[in-house]
């Protein structure tokens, strides 16, 4: 009996440390490329499609289809604040403050990836895949015409991750 509660008591630690890093992950905000022929590809069916889907993941976004690549770009460690405001009521935008890595990391990013598209996945779905204009070398992204929820639930994840990451330094 006594090794049953063991096992019982390893499975519930194991589970409380993978749901902590589902939950403050990583992987909750990450910013990733769509597939390069997005305009030949994203109003095809995801049978008809001809990419190695191993390394690109399906959203629906809309009436348009998106492959984004499983290759993560910039997560939320790239970034160390946010703030919100209203864009026209009920949309709001929220501004991302990249830290020094993030910063980095987004002007290679953009300056190689022009006239790409730009997933941004939080938890789990696609929030958007803007067309990457030009570089980008600050250190704000701002993401644009969310609705209050999304938009307070967004920032506050990415406040919340950088307060715990600075109280753990």
């Amino acid at each position: 009996m006594n090794k049953l509660y063991s096992i019982i008591l390893a499975l519930i630690l194991l589970m409380g440390i993978f749901l902590t890093n589902a939950i403050s992950g990583n992987a909750i905000l990450t910013l990733r490329l769509v597939h390069p022929d997005h305009d030949k590809i994203s109003f095809l069916q995801p049978s008809e499609v001809k990419i190695d889907k191993k390394d690109y993941e399906y959203f629906k976004l809309g009436k348009e289809n998106y492959w984004v690549s499983k290759k993560i770009e910039l997560d939320i460690t790239d970034m160390k604040d946010a703030k919100m405001e209203v864009l026209t009521p009920p949309l709001y935008n929220v501004t991302i403050i990249l830290n020094k890595k993030g910063q980095d990391k987004f002007g290679k990013l953009t300056t190689n990836n022009i006239k790409r598209r730009l997933a941004i996945i939080f938890e789990g779905h696609l929030l958007m895949a803007p067309v990457i204009r030009e570089e980008i070398t600050g250190d704000e992204v701002v993401v644009m015409g969310l609705y209050y929820d999304d938009a307070k639930r967004l920032r506050d994840i990415i406040k919340n991750y950088s307060a715990k990451s600075q109280t753990q330094r």
